[in-house]
């Protein structure tokens, strides 16, 4: 890797960390600074009373609250994938949590199954074919197999792009994707790494939203029309949150071809002969799959050429 290679990775973090950390972290912070310096929520915010004290602020506080942001922002910085993860639907199964994601695995489960009789015509009402292709796209983007269905909606289309990438192959993504994004080309990976900051992006303004909704509502549900507030913070949490839907869908689709372009590279990296046919590539993916789940040991022969 050469300087500019290092320059442009270091540019790329520093755009990540900046939409991922600082700027929606500095937006909960700074609005609900202002509405307690405007006399939130012992009485309705003075709009006069932020300016004077802004006014009154030195270039001492000033850092120091950019300082404080900023090691926020640090420290939350690993919390990004259990993040992703909590808006996937991984609740738990245990006490009203568990109850109310079974409760939404249950209505999910239900919408696949009209979508699912919609690709197989089964109905009264039989669908065009128009209508017919429309509900396989959907069922093969937005919804996995119906064991695997999460309690939401970002967790189904993931879950459904985990079933996709790699399934031509007899390559399981959870299990080979860590294997193979270290073999990717720079194209591609960049591609990949940015349909995976689109997501994780929307998560994290839907989650800094929603958090800035419950705060400024705290500090704002005796004042009356004050609540547009906490309102207009919802609505642009649930914004983001389909944003991150979409960014999903997206990087789903960025996975599965990045196994198209390199699937045959584990092969390689693993020393292995390139198989003649995809019947062959399939029967070797299979033992694989043993390998690498830890259920059997296997005999590979490797190519001496490589």
């Amino acid at each position: 890797m050469n300087l500019a290679d290092l320059n442009r990775a270091g540019a790329e973090l520093g755009t990540r960390f900046t939409l991922l950390g600082t700027l929606p972290l500095t937006v909960v912070v700074t609005v609900v600074a202002a509405l307690v310096a405007a006399g939130a929520p012992g009485r309705a915010p003075d709009l006069n009373a932020v300016a004077a004290e802004l006014g009154r602020l030195s270039v001492a506080e000033g850092v120091l609250t950019a300082a404080a942001v900023l090691i926020v922002a640090v420290l939350l910085t690993p919390l990004q994938n259990p993040l992703v993860r909590l808006f996937q639907g991984h609740w738990g199964t245990r006490g009203p949590i568990g109850w109310i994601a079974e409760s939404r695995i249950s209505r999910h489960r239900e919408i696949r199954l009209e979508i699912d009789k919609r690709t197989r015509h089964v109905g009264a009402s039989a669908p065009t074919d128009a209508s017919s292709e429309v509900a396989k796209w959907e069922l093969r983007h937005r919804y996995p197999s119906e064991e695997a269905v999460r309690p939401t909606v970002l967790g189904n289309v993931l879950r459904a792009a985990e079933g996709r990438a790699g399934a031509q192959y007899g390559l399981d993504s959870v299990v080979t994707w860590p294997r193979l994004y270290p073999l990717l080309d720079d194209k591609v990976a960049a591609v990949v790494d940015d349909q995976r900051t689109q997501l994780d992006v929307g998560v994290r303004f839907a989650a800094c939203f929603l958090a800035a909704a419950v705060l400024t509502f705290g500090l704002l549900v005796a004042h009356g029309w004050w609540l547009v507030v906490p309102a207009l913070f919802g609505v642009l949490s649930y914004l983001a949150y389909r944003g991150s839907v979409v960014a999903a869908d997206g990087y789903g689709r960025a996975v599965e071809a990045a196994y198209d372009r390199h699937h045959l590279d584990l092969r390689d990296a693993l020393g292995v002969s390139r198989p003649a046919s995809s019947s062959a590539e399939l029967a070797l993916n299979e033992q694989l799959m043993l390998l690498w789940r830890g259920k059997t040991a296997i005999d590979i022969e490797y190519d001496d050429r490589q």
